[in-house]
Parts: structure tokens; C-alpha cells; sequence
């Protein structure tokens, strides 16, 4: 199978990166893990060919709102999709958030790929 996208997974938690790769990959689409916001950065600036990121934003110790923000700035055409509860999620739309949608927890994979559809096409 031809890897369509590459898609960069940032998360400290092994299940949500399991979840996102396995879907991805499932699809044809290459999955790129990260667990740090400057792995993440690294990768974002060493790869042009990254189509989509999700990132959760309250990994502990990482403050990965200003790392979507970093990212934004090298490149504005990204597109960047939180992991986080909706309730969250809802109470920050429109605020402090640098993200374009989001992917609920518990991650659901029927809502990976309506995302990827929504945001990349496959």
C-alpha cells in the first residue's frame, strides 16, 4: 500500500498513540510519533511533507499550546487537531486555543478518519 500523508502524533499517552498510528496506517497514511513538544517542532521543521497534526495539549510538564503556536507560525498552512475532552475543548473555542478542530477523548477511531476526511481528504 502507497503511504498517502504523513501525519504527526504528539502525546505522552502510549494508548492515544497506538489508537492514531493504527488508524492512520490502516488508511495508508504514515504516522510520525512524538512524546515532547521539541520532538515535535523537530520533526515539523525537518519534514515539509507533515499533512496533519494531532497534538494533545496537556501533556504534564509541556506546554503544548505554545508549541501549536510555534508550529503556526513556521508553517500557517497546518493543519493542527487537538486530543482533549469536549468540554474543554468547547470552553476555550474562540480563546487561547491555536487548534483547528479536535478529537474527543476517549479517541474514537471512526472520529480519526472523519477528521483526516474533513481536513486532508483519503
Amino acid at each position: 500500500m502507497e503511504i498517502k500523508e504523513n501525519i504527526l502524533v504528539v502525546s505522552h499517552l502510549e494508548t492515544d498513540i497506538h489508537i492514531l498510528s493504527e488508524t492512520c496506517k490502516s488508511y495508508g497514511l504514515n504516522a510520525i510519533k512524538a512524546s515532547s513538544s521539541m520532538e515535535a517542532l523537530d520533526i515539523v521543521m525537518s519534514n515539509p511533507l507533515i499533512s496533519l497534526i494531532f497534538i494533545d495539549p496537556n501533556i504534564p510538564t509541556i506546554d503544548n499550546i505554545d508549541t501549536s503556536i510555534k508550529i503556526k507560525e513556521f508553517n500557517e498552512e497546518l493543519q493542527i487537531i487537538a486530543i482533549i475532552p469536549r468540554d474543554e475543548y468547547e470552553s476555550n473555542k474562540g480563546g487561547t486555543y491555536p487548534f483547528h478542530d479536535f478529537i474527543e477523548k476517549p479517541i474514537n477511531p471512526n472520529n480519526i478518519i472523519s477528521i483526516i476526511e474533513t481536513y486532508i481528504g483519503i
